[in-house]
């Protein structure tokens, strides 16, 4: 069940969810391997741990390169293994930083920012971000947050901007609000 839910958010490529199943998978491997590497080859368990790591992060094969046929068949796959898990774990933590980046450009996540100012129907760049750099004279951490449903997202030189949120809505509907 838990394995099923597992491949499918990996399918899906829920940015979070993927990462969170690659870091799993990869734990639960390297686990594995310093199971059956401590008992084939007769190692204790720092030195099962040492070449379980090692091995999947493809760094070398230690101190203690494998001497059975077992060790050996399992230092090829979890190496092998390795080199996959680990490149698809980081490919998907960037996708998901990226994704955050891209939902956050576009208006469509809730607004983090409280007890701060907020920006209806966006007038021109350059008017929005003089109001910003005025109003921080004097309150130099305040939050804005601007809601337009005409902008498709956030120009970056307001984005840019410490603590400045968009919400792409209409101004006039509830979900705005909630928002």
């Amino acid at each position: 069940m838990l394995l099923r839910y597992l491949f499918n958010a990996l399918v899906k490529r829920e940015a979070l969810v993927r990462v969170i199943v690659l870091f799993v998978i990869t734990t639960v491997l390297s686990m594995l391997f310093t199971v059956v590497f401590r008992y084939s080859e007769g190692v204790s368990w720092e030195e099962a741990v040492w070449q379980a790591w090692q091995t999947f992060t493809t760094v070398g094969f230690g101190n203690q390169p494998a001497q059975t046929t077992l060790g050996r068949i399992t230092t090829i796959v979890i190496s092998t293994l390795g080199i996959a898990f680990l490149g698809a774990l980081f490919s998907a933590a960037f996708d998901y930083k990226l994704y955050l980046k891209k939902i956050r450009l576009l208006g469509q996540v809730k607004n983090p920012i409280r007890n701060g100012y907020i920006i209806f129907n966006m007038p021109h760049v350059n008017i929005v971000r003089r109001f910003i750099n005025q109003i921080r004279i004097t309150e130099p951490n305040v939050g804005f947050c601007i809601v337009d449903n005409n902008i498709e997202k956030l120009p970056d030189s307001i984005a840019q901007m410490h603590k400045v949120h968009f919400i792409k809505s209409s101004v006039i509907s509830q979900e705005t609000y909630q928002k």
